[in-house]
């Protein structure tokens, strides 16, 4: 079960949790006055007000696990090329946006310092 399924759960219990509310009101008696037609109204407007939430929440639920699929697959193709760059160099550094090295690569030391001596 991912969490776009557990995700969708919480939405429909979140929806079945109101729909019981609005029909133990009715039953209850604690709308009092209210014809048929106004019973059936409100209870359409409230099953499509129920409809859209869910359908917003779905939708924002879709975005969340596409954009957490795209970061995998970017942080995948990432480690595959530096694996990649890795067997083929003798060191390999990350840049910055500056051009400044990201953070210290023992093998560039290594490297540097492989002559002097």
């Amino acid at each position: 079960v991912g969490p776009l399924d557990m995700r969708l759960s919480a939405i429909l219990m979140i929806g079945a949790a109101v729909f019981k509310i609005f029909g133990f009101a009715f039953a209850e008696g604690e709308i009092e006055g209210i014809g048929l037609s106004e019973f059936v109204l409100l209870k359409a407007t409230t099953t499509i007000v129920m409809l859209a939430i869910a359908y917003g929440m779905i939708q924002c639920c879709s975005d969340s696990a596409r954009r957490d699929i795209e970061n995998k697959v970017e942080n995948n193709q990432r480690h595959a090329f530096v694996s990649l760059l890795n067997l083929m160099c003798d060191a390999v550094v990350e840049l910055g946006p500056d051009l400044r090295i990201v953070e210290h690569v023992q093998t560039l030391a290594h490297v540097l310092l492989q002559g002097a001596g």
